[in-house]
């Protein structure tokens, strides 16, 4: 099983490492600060890495998600479960009239 963080204050934004590539060639990432890692590997020496490299609180953008369920986000390493929405990017949605289903935040 892969490492499972809870991830608060996110948001969804694009990630554009390259200026000059049109926004919708770009992926869409995910980004908060990690809460309440939890070791659910038995691959021990991985979760040491996360543990040395991820502090509680570190802020985190994450890119490529490979599974969608509910609250549960899924990358080809991890595992995340959504916590506390970003206020600022609930303010942001509901200005530009975007619909927030908070059972299922983010759509794949």
């Amino acid at each position: 099983m892969k490492p499972r963080f809870k991830l608060d204050n996110w948001s969804v934004g694009m990630g554009r490492s390259n200026p000059f590539r049109a926004p919708e060639c770009c992926k869409v990432v995910l980004q908060g600060q990690i809460r309440e890692a939890k070791n659910l590997s038995e691959d021990h020496d991985r979760f040491e890495w996360y543990e040395r490299h991820i502090a509680e609180g570190s802020q985190v953008t994450i890119g490529t998600i490979v599974n969608v369920s509910g609250r549960v986000i899924e990358t080809k390493n991890s595992i995340y479960v959504l916590g506390v929405v970003d206020p600022k990017y609930r303010k942001w949605l509901k200005e530009n009239n975007i619909p927030f289903n908070r059972y299922n935040p983010i759509k794949s």
